[in-house]
């Protein structure tokens, strides 16, 4: 059996009780996958995604690190929720900005 998606089903609003249509809306500067009645124009945000925006809309206010030290070196170890974000094969740049500031761009790479 062919397990199903949300993204396959089409949600009935419970204002008007009519199908909603798929549409891209954008949610903490993330645009998402939601359904919208053309009626009344009541919107559902897929879970998935609001979960990825809530996250991500946390994630940019700040996370505090420790900063441990290997083999003489310091390093830092993200969070689990940025796994959203980063994977592994990811290629990280870092640059200073400032003795206090630091940035990182990452670089995503195709999974084997």
């Amino acid at each position: 059996m062919k397990e199903r998606k949300l993204e396959d089903g089409m949600p009935i609003c419970i204002m008007c009780d009519i199908k909603m249509k798929p549409v891209k809306v954008t949610l903490s500067d993330n645009e998402v996958r939601a359904w919208r009645c053309s009626k009344c124009s009541e919107e559902i945000i897929h879970p998935e995604d609001a979960q990825l925006a809530l996250i991500m809309a946390q994630l940019k206010k700040g996370v505090d690190v420790k900063v441990g030290i290997l083999n003489e070196a310091p390093y830092v170890r993200f969070p689990k929720s940025f796994s959203h974000v980063i994977q592994k094969g990811d290629v990280v740049s870092i640059f200073l900005e400032t003795a206090n500031d630091i940035r990182l761009k990452i670089k995503h790479t195709e999974s084997a």
